[in-house]
């Protein structure tokens, strides 16, 4: 809020056009695990009949809020592993819940739009990840 501040002072905008609240997580998995449905409600599945370990993979969904200006974008993707991890793979979440209906700018209206987005993003969140998948943020 203070650096929207400073932007406000400078720029004076009107109006804002986008808003948007992103929040970028990483698991990291032992190495070499690949048992995904521990860590995600809605894991990638292998298809019926092929025994074959991931490589990788990409999942995207955007959420239209029904009866509110917002959408959430999930991104769900794998990190494959980086030194220093020593073979631990990455689960990348990418929550961005953003608003693309232009509002005059009022600081309650601000305040009370992130707030609902923070809220919006914490439901989408907790909503794709298991218990595990928790206790490793802990």
């Amino acid at each position: 809020m203070r650096l929207w501040g400073i932007h406000r002072e400078i720029a004076r905008p009107a109006e804002v056009q986008r808003l948007g609240l992103r929040f970028i997580n990483r698991l990291l998995l032992p190495p070499k695990y690949m048992d995904f449905e521990d860590y995600l409600k809605a894991p990638p599945k292998v298809p019926d009949g092929l025994d074959l370990p991931f490589h990788g993979f990409f999942h995207n969904e955007t959420l239209a809020v029904t009866g509110h200006p917002y959408a959430i974008n999930i991104i769900r993707t794998i990190q494959r592993p980086q030194p220093p991890e020593h073979g631990r793979i990455g689960i990348i979440l990418d929550n961005d819940v953003f608003t693309v209906e232009p509002f005059e700018f009022q600081q309650e209206i601000l305040e009370r739009r992130l707030a609902e987005m923070r809220w919006l993003k914490n439901k989408a969140f907790f909503g794709i990840i298991s218990e595990k998948a928790l206790a490793t943020f802990q």
